[in-house]
């Protein structure tokens, strides 16, 4: 089917972005999304930490940009992006591998493994049936989002490479 052969294609890109990325690993939270996200007395904190471990700075970085700016849903806003590219750059940390494969292997780690996660629950037979069926509209609302940030993916890319341009003439 076509949406068979174009998720294939998005599978082989993000395990070919995944091998673009394993050069540079620090440990980090691994899963940044803005649900991980808590305010507290004025400070923001990350909860949720039993993915952490070594990962690509920038694939971390991506993951926030999607996740934050509501690149995977229709409220998405690129001021975000911005802003937060900004912030992370003028703490003096860099962006050192092209966008196009941290924001790949940041859609392959979060919307693949969750897709691959969920469907896999659909098959265990030790959940209830409203606890498969509640995987599978799991599986296919992360389907839903996937086809919105892989259509983002080219303009979040742009807006990278124009905000770190600009951060670098300064």
């Amino acid at each position: 089917t076509p949406h068979a052969d174009k998720h294939i294609a998005w599978l082989s890109t993000y395990e070919q972005a995944f091998k673009a990325i394993q050069q540079r690993q620090i440990v980090t939270h691994c899963d940044f999304m803005a649900h991980n996200v808590i305010a507290c007395h004025g400070k923001l904190s990350l909860i949720d930490w039993e993915l952490a471990g070594l990962y690509n700075p920038e694939t971390e970085l991506a993951l926030a940009l999607i996740s934050c700016s509501g690149a995977a849903t229709k409220n998405f806003n690129p001021e975000i992006v911005t802003n937060m590219l900004n912030a992370y750059l003028e703490t003096g940390a860099s962006i050192e591998i092209d966008p196009y494969h941290a924001l790949w292997a940041a859609v392959g780690k979060a919307w693949f493994n969750w897709i691959a996660f969920n469907l896999k629950r659909t098959l265990d037979t030790s959940l209830s049936q409203t606890e498969r069926d509640a995987c599978t509209n799991n599986a296919l609302a992360a389907l839903s989002g996937l086809d919105t940030i892989v259509s983002r993916i080219p303009a979040l890319i742009e807006q990278i490479s124009n905000t770190t341009s600009r951060t670098s003439r300064q």
